[in-house]
């Protein structure tokens, strides 16, 4: 009976001792499941992080990644699967199109999906608030600098004047000195953003191309003279663009712009020397463009005689620069059939160089932007206009993709 009794205490006491065991793996199963949970959870918040940081660092994310970013990736211990489409499905072109991230990740035997909406919104680039902004030293040498507005000019590097008198407030991310500051300078501010690079490729998939071998070259440098380039005229080929957005691609080539009118966006590619010259009439044919995007080192050096559309027998060509397409100014004004007419010498819009630019003469400008050093030599006048932070061209701002309030779900 002894044996008996020994022998079921000892298999109630290797039951027990088994439930224990069995409970104690359920409820590390348990653990191990809400850790999985967790972490999936996580993985996936990580995911729609990671597309935002891509979003707001590349302009061109829509037409580099696809709608499918990640397929059952492994990532750390987990596997993710990201995707990025608009409300239709894709992700289109339109860039202003509020954009749904969804991220499921996978962690042990756990798959948690989450889904944000995201809007897109235009930072303008802050150097757009100076009339004069580059992403260098500025350099005033024996000049006259006037505003017809209220404006100021930016340096990220040293500003420095010599022998001249400035109108306008400066400031500079290091320091300013000299000159005759007569509306103050100030040292040491906040770094302003200026796009450095990648402004040509804003509008080259909306321009008409210009072949470099249709202008006239002299010496070895193409020369644009005397000529009306336009919405409604193009004098160096048959191809109109109705927004007045033209490229040309100089190859390295030097050109020369002088006595012209130009109502558009000019965007000139690869050049080795810009220079605009003498008396021109330059503006854009939308308000929220720019009317020249130069890719190389520029000279502005303006005459202050008006331009004429009359021109010097053997020596230069009589032009209509405001024939029936083509009025001046461009918006809500008329045009003409004659030749006598006069123009202000004058750029009335924003000029972006990447490169270094110069300024001589008697040069007349709204705003000027450059993304390396510039030099200001002569009088200069500048009359920004300040809708345009307002209303950025592309390329001069940023977009932020920030959460839609509320749009944030854990889907089944």
């Amino acid at each position: 009976m002894i044996y008996f009794a020994v022998l079921s205490l000892a298999m109630v006491t290797g039951a027990m001792a088994v439930g224990a065991l069995i409970r104690a793996r359920g409820e590390f199963r348990v653990s191990q499941l809400g850790g999985d949970a967790a972490s999936a959870r996580d993985l996936a918040a990580t995911g729609i992080n990671y597309a935002i940081g891509v979003m707001n660092a590349d302009r061109a994310w829509r037409s580099t990644n696809p709608t499918t970013w990640f397929a059952d990736s492994r990532v750390g211990d987990g596997r993710l699967t990201l995707s990025a489409t608009d409300s239709s499905g894709n992700v289109g072109t339109a860039e202003l199109d509020p954009v749904i991230v969804t991220a499921t990740a996978t962690c042990g035997a756990i798959t948690k999906s989450m889904r944000v909406t995201l809007l897109p919104t235009r930072i303008a680039a802050t150097g757009l608030e100076a009339a004069v902004s580059c992403g260098g030293t500025m350099t005033i040498t024996g000049s006259t600098i006037n505003s017809g507005s209220a404006s100021k000019f930016y340096g990220a590097g040293n500003v420095t004047a010599v022998a001249s008198v400035i109108n306008v407030p400066v400031e500079s991310a290091r320091t300013a000195s000299g000159g005759n500051f007569r509306s103050g300078s100030t040292s040491a501010v906040s770094a302003r953003t200026i796009p450095l690079r990648n402004v040509p490729a804003s509008y080259t998939g909306i321009a008409t191309q210009i072949s470099a071998l249709s202008i006239p070259r002299y010496l070895g440098t193409y020369t644009i003279s005397r000529v009306l380039l336009s919405p409604s005229s193009n004098p160096f080929g048959a191809a109109l663009n109705p927004r007045g957005v033209y490229r040309i691609d100089l190859a390295g080539a030097n050109l020369d712009i002088s006595d012209c009118r130009i109502v558009g966006t000019l965007v000139i590619l690869n050049a080795g020397r810009v220079t605009i010259s003498g008396s021109v009439s330059m503006e854009p044919a939308e308000s929220s463009r720019p009317v020249l995007v130069i890719q190389g080192t520029t000279t502005i050096s303006l005459s202050s005689s008006t331009l004429n559309e009359t021109g010097v027998p053997l020596l230069s060509p009589t032009v209509n620069f405001n024939p029936v397409g083509t009025p001046f100014p461009f918006t809500g004004n008329s045009t003409d059939s004659a030749t006598g007419d006069t123009y202000t010498s004058g750029i009335h819009g924003l000029v972006y160089v990447e490169g270094d630019l110069g300024i001589k003469g008697t040069t007349r400008v709204h705003q000027l932007m450059a993304s390396k050093d510039v030099s200001i030599e002569g009088t200069l006048t500048v009359n920004p206009d300040s809708e345009i932070v307002a209303s950025p061209p592309p390329g001069f701002y940023w977009l932020d993709h920030a959460p839609l309030d509320g749009s944030y779900t854990l889907l089944p």
